[in-house]
């Protein structure tokens, strides 16, 4: 277990984070690995509990007693329901990573040019963050994809217009079984298709597991908190950054796409399927 009782809080940190996903996640893991002496004190506090491997919902049932709200503050699903969208959040100790679809896609050039975005970033700019973030989260696109019906289904979708799809990067481990190269153990993906509501096999690249553990406060001597109503999980995670999306597989556009950053898709025809590797 990542997660400390609050009774183990220090009197003092030297900083407070308030969140485990990805922003408070990657502040943590920031400033866990700086090289400063001495090294300063953190603390991450989640609202929501830890998620052992294993002890996500499995079933429809299970799931509908997750959903977060004021007499289940504790729930994993927070759903969140605006004019325009609906948002499902992550609630528990390595927030949203435990429930995404854990796909990395690098934004089209075209999303640094929006109004109201800062001018001095652009793609060519952070490119070597997501050339890093790809990395540590170890992204690749599933090695079956095509066999996959649904990304089968999508492709005849796509021929049909005069394009193809192709297969987007997931973090998702399919070949290590044991310790990976951050000393986390794993094992390969099932193609159970339960990355949305929770991996139980321990594939899942997400900030509170795999390969982002690099950083976590057991390794670091740093404290961690977990807890809404009570308890507290504080733990730094890693220098990952939030690439986080819902698709396996998108139709692409002539020519070809280059390898990735860069691998372009239709603004105007872009399907994209908001689903994880499961067979179906």
């Amino acid at each position: 277990m990542l997660s400390r009782s609050w009774s183990a809080h220090r009197a003092h940190y030297d900083f407070l984070i308030i969140g485990s996903g990805y922003g408070g996640a990657i502040a943590a893991a920031r400033l866990a690995t700086a090289k400063v002496s001495p090294r300063p004190s953190i603390c991450v506090l989640e609202r929501g509990r830890e998620w052992p491997i294993g002890s996500f919902p499995d079933t429809m049932p299970e799931i509908l007693r997750e959903r977060r709200g004021p007499l289940n503050p504790l729930g994993l699903y927070d759903l969140l329901s605006f004019p325009d969208i609906s948002v499902i959040k992550g609630n528990g100790l390595g927030g949203t990573s435990l429930v995404n679809a854990n796909v990395a896609i690098v934004p089209e050039p075209d999303v640094f040019r929006l109004a109201g975005w800062p001018a001095s970033l652009s793609l060519d700019t952070l490119r070597p963050y997501y050339d890093r973030a790809r990395r540590v989260l170890a992204a690749a696109p599933h090695p079956n994809a095509r066999r996959l019906a649904k990304v089968q289904m999508l492709d005849r979708r796509a021929r049909e217009i005069g394009t193809e799809a192709f297969p987007l990067d997931i973090a998702v481990n399919f070949t290590v079984t044991g310790a990976n190269s951050y000393g986390t153990e794993q094992k390969p993906c099932t193609d159970c298709g339960d990355c949305i509501t929770g991996c139980n096999v321990g594939a899942k690249n997400t900030l509170a597991f795999d390969r982002q553990c690099a950083a976590f406060p057991s390794r670091r001597g740093l404290g961690r908190t977990s807890a809404a109503t009570g308890t507290s999980s504080a733990w730094p995670t890693t220098a990952a950054t939030g690439l986080m999306c819902a698709a396996l597989a998108t139709i692409r556009t002539r020519p070809p796409p280059h390898s990735l950053p860069g691998r372009r898709s239709s603004a105007a025809s872009a399907i994209r399927m908001a689903s994880s590797s499961s067979q179906c």
